[in-house]
């Protein structure tokens, strides 16, 4: 396999490309790799999904289950508790 360098990116395309490499949590090398690909059509534009677990978290099964036998009580209404 070849590699190439690529002189003198002005600063507003190395910017472009850094955001692009830490919004996906990959390197230049393989970001670049990509853009280049993209821009053969080689491959489509993949689009991050939507479900916003990068802002919430996401649970494993693991986790779900601890968290439902943590707060099973909750789930138990006694007489007194609606008066």
């Amino acid at each position: 396999m070849k590699s190439i360098t690529v002189h003198q990116l002005d600063e507003e395309l190395l910017n472009g490309i850094e955001k692009l490499a830490n919004e996906h949590g990959a390197s230049l090398n393989r970001t670049i790799k990509q853009l280049l690909r993209q821009a053969l059509g080689l491959e489509s534009i993949k689009k991050p999904p939507v479900d916003f677990s990068d802002l919430c978290g996401v649970w494993s099964a693991a986790e779900l289950k601890e968290f439902e036998e943590n707060t099973a009580e909750l789930n138990h209404v006694q007489a007194g508790d609606w008066s």
